[in-house]
């Protein structure tokens, strides 16, 4: 098998980073749906504690 060699220099062309120990990481795009989740996650928990509340009173259990 014959080596590979790549213009540009030594490096390992396992990153896009500025270069070892920059403390930066890559931006994946997967900030904008918490924008989206979060709201989303609080309305169902609420609707789930509206119908639990709902479904307790219909069967006359009181607390």
């Amino acid at each position: 098998m014959t080596p590979v060699t790549h213009p540009g220099g030594t490096g390992t062309g396992t990153g896009t980073g500025t270069g070892p120990g920059s403390g930066e990481l890559a931006e994946t795009g997967g900030g904008g749906a918490l924008g989206v989740a979060v709201p989303l996650a609080g309305g169902m928990l609420l609707a789930g504690a509206v119908l639990y509340r709902r479904a307790r009173g219909a069967h006359g259990d009181a607390v």
